[in-house]
């Protein structure tokens, strides 16, 4: 099968196998304990599976040619997310059923049996496991507060609001980067920034107990401590920092440190980082030889993957292709 669990971001496994008894232990070795078994008692249930982690993230695309159950107890340590991309999984949590499909995904936390008690011949799956210890400090850096038990989270993510389509097209990206050589995900300047994206993303886009603590307006810092987050950025802006990073060194929350930009910034911290990380990009361009360094190379090491968009980017900032500026070296 190929399992590999020693790395921090990478792909898992990426494999198909037809007995049930190996789809049993496939599903054991990258997600839970569980108890697979076919209502129509097939021994072969055509399971295929690719996998990969990201940090605290572990993305799995599964399907299975014939109908399965699984019984997966309490997850304990995580928090899950199941978004079909095809087809029908009839699923409940906390004794709480939820048909999930295309437009709702079905949501777990660590406490409460999960039960996938009907997963349909053919549907495609999208799990995103989260462990439980990252979603819960984002949680508590967001409220500035210790956060003492799980997370109750709403059963459903409704992926036909613009919320929950964001959440489910960024999982998906981040995905197919997983198992794309030298994708998003692995560059060392993008990875954070999509950790923290997909949980506070997720927060956002499904309700939970902080729903209402997490819309409170908070206070503005004064702008001296922007001023110390702005030198952060510049000092930083060639690591792989995040918005996290720049509240814990201000010693503030993250909602305190995005209230206070967008008072005194008139952006958020990553888009003042974006900009940051645009305008070293372009002098990169002009101080390299084109004849050795190309623009990709360039974009890539400034966190932009895309290079159709860093391009956009680059061209309504500086008036010229990225292309054009590598011609013009100083």
């Amino acid at each position: 099968m190929g399992l590999r669990h020693d790395v921090e971001t990478g792909v898992i496994v990426d494999t198909a196998v037809q007995g049930i008894g190996e789809a049993r232990e496939l599903g054991r070795a990258v997600f839970y304990p569980q108890d697979l078994t076919s209502p129509d008692g097939l021994a072969d249930v055509g399971m295929s599976v690719r996998a990969a982690r990201l940090g605290p993230l572990v993305f799995g695309e599964l399907a299975y040619r014939s109908t399965v159950r699984i019984d997966c107890g309490e997850l304990l340590t995580s928090y899950h997310v199941n978004v079909p991309l095809n087809g029908r999984i009839v699923t409940s949590h906390r004794g709480e059923q939820v048909v999930a499909t295309p437009q709702c995904a079905a949501v777990y936390g660590p406490q409460g049996p999960t039960v996938l008690s009907r997963w349909e011949a053919g549907a495609h799956q999208l799990c995103v496991k989260i462990d439980r210890r990252a979603l819960e400090a984002m949680v508590a850096r967001q409220l500035d507060r210790e956060i003492v038990r799980p997370i109750r989270l709403a059963p459903v993510l409704d992926l036909r609001t613009p919320a929950g389509q964001g959440w489910r097209d960024l999982a998906k990206l981040v995905s197919i980067g997983l198992h794309t050589p030298h994708g998003l995900p692995y560059q060392s300047l993008a990875a954070g920034p999509l950790i923290e994206s997909l949980l506070g993303g997720l927060l956002s886009a499904v309700g939970s107990e902080f729903s209402d603590d997490l819309a409170e307006d908070v206070p503005s810092c004064p702008s001296s401590v922007v001023r110390d987050a702005v030198e952060y950025l510049r000092a930083h802006a060639t690591e792989p920092i995040t918005v996290t990073d720049v509240a814990v060194h201000c010693s503030i929350s993250v909602r305190a440190l995005q209230e206070s930009f967008a008072r005194h910034v008139g952006c958020s911290p990553l888009q003042y980082l974006r900009r940051l990380r645009l305008r070293l990009a372009h002098e990169e361009l002009l101080a390299s030889d084109p004849a050795t360094v190309t623009v990709a190379r360039v974009a890539h090491r400034w966190g932009f993957g895309n290079a159709g968009r860093f391009a956009v980017a680059h061209e309504r900032e500086f008036g010229e292709s990225p292309a054009a500026a590598l011609r013009r070296t100083r």
